[in-house]
């Protein structure tokens, strides 16, 4: 009983596992980082404010786009168990600053 139980088990872990986020790839446009960010959105959004969800980054308006913090907020956004998928880009604004976005699955409450 006990073998059959651990292998249920690592049978599930092993499902998680593959699930499991990976940090993100490099926004669409790369040469983005080193730039210096002019606004922060989220799509995606339903249930919960946009300004709710910037506060949980690290990364703020004015900061420079960097791999470290943008992979800090990619894990902070993903362990806030709200999401089934966050991608991120990047855009430009109609001034020519820098715009990160998150686009967003809430997960579906049932």
């Amino acid at each position: 009983m006990r073998i059959l139980v651990l292998v249920c088990f690592f049978g599930l872990m092993t499902g998680l596992a593959q699930n499991a986020p990976t940090a993100p790839a490099a926004p669409a446009n790369a040469a983005a980082f080193g730039q210096r960010i002019e606004g922060i959105e989220f799509r995606g959004l339903r249930r919960v404010p946009q300004d709710t969800m910037r506060a949980a980054l690290h990364t703020r308006v004015g900061d420079i786009l960097n791999e470290e913090s943008l992979r800090q907020d990619f894990q902070a956004l993903w362990d806030s168990k709200r999401f089934d998928d966050i991608q991120v880009k990047t855009e430009t604004d109609a001034r020519g600053g820098l715009v990160l976005v998150f686009i967003v699955a809430e997960i579906q409450i049932r």
